[in-house]
C-alpha cells in the first residue's frame, strides 16, 4: 500500500484503475485500496479528497457494504462541504448499519478543526 501510495503521489494522480479497486464487492481488494487511499492522504490531502466525488457518483451501483466504506472514507478524507451531503444520505440510506456510517462521517467532520 505504502509503495503503491508514493507511486500516485509523485505523479500527482489517482491511477486510473485504482477507483475500481475502491468499490470492488471483495473486501480485501477494497481494504487494500482504502488503507493506500490513507495513505495517499496522509502526504497529499488533496489528491485523496478528489475520489470522493467519482466514489459518491457510483453509490447507486455498489452494495450497502462498500456504501458504507464510501461514507468512511468520506468521513476520514472530507472537508466540512461534506457534511450536507452526508446529512441528505441519512434519508435515502435507512439501514442501520449505512444510517451508523454516515453519523460516525458527520461525526468526524464535525469535530474538524477550525
Amino acid at each position: 500500500a505504502a509503495l503503491l501510495a508514493r507511486m500516485m503521489v509523485e505523479r500527482g494522480k489517482i491511477f486510473p484503475g485504482f477507483l475500481g479497486l475502491l468499490i470492488d464487492p471483495d473486501w480485501s481488494l477494497r481494504l487494500g485500496a482504502m488503507v493506500t487511499l490513507e495513505e495517499i492522504a496522509a502526504s497529499a490531502p488533496h489528491l485523496a479528497s478528489n475520489v470522493l466525488d467519482e466514489l459518491w457518483a457510483r453509490l447507486p451501483e455498489v452494495s450497502d457494504p462498500v456504501r458504507g466504506d464510501v461514507f468512511y472514507l468520506t468521513g476520514i478524507l472530507g472537508s466540512g462541504e461534506w457534511i450536507p451531503r452526508l446529512q441528505g444520505a441519512l434519508s435515502v440510506y435507512r439501514t442501520p448499519d449505512l444510517a451508523a456510517a454516515i453519523e460516525d462521517a458527520l461525526d468526524a467532520l464535525g469535530n474538524l478543526p477550525g
